[in-house]
């Protein structure tokens, strides 16, 4: 991704991803102009300055207290996720994810521990549910991103709409 970015935008030689996402996984990312901005950056993630806001569909009803969930990831790594009820349909919730901690697939294994995997999570989710209901793909969305530029100081937030 990060070389396509490079060859669209040639006056900026110097891109770096800042953070990725799953390959099945929709919505926004994050691409630095500079290395140094990418430190900075990082930084933020780790020091939990950076506010990522995700939308997902689950399988069945989410309960209304499941509001936080903290578990032990990779090895011995907390990994803290808090979660809103935006909407319950016919068979899945559509939620609204915030991870406090950046494991790799800390959503998707939150929501499966939890009892409600992501619809069409190939590797977390419910494969016959996702069959009986044609799931044509995951339904987790990297939907918001809060920051302050580490640079200019200014307020940033973007936002990219999920379709669910």
């Amino acid at each position: 991704m990060i070389e396509a970015l490079r060859v669209v935008y040639p006056e900026f030689p110097q891109l770096e991803l800042v953070h990725r996402l799953d390959k099945e996984t929709s919505g926004l990312i994050m691409v630095a102009k500079s290395r140094s901005t990418m430190k900075l950056l990082h930084d933020m993630l780790r020091n939990r300055e950076i506010k990522k806001t995700y939308q997902a569909i689950v399988v069945g009803r989410w309960p209304k207290g499941l509001n936080k969930v903290d578990l032990v990831l990779e090895g011995d790594k907390e990994s803290v996720t808090t979660f809103q009820i935006l909407e319950y349909r016919d068979k899945t919730t559509l939620i609204e994810a915030h991870p406090l901690t950046g494991r790799t697939h800390q959503i998707r294994l939150h929501c499966q521990a939890s009892g409600y995997p992501i619809v069409g999570d190939p590797l977390y989710g419910d494969s016959t549910f996702d069959r009986l209901n044609d799931s044509p793909r995951m339904y987790l969305h990297a939907a918001q991103l809060k920051l302050t530029h580490p640079k200019t100081g200014k307020l940033i937030h973007v936002k990219a709409d999920s379709g669910f």
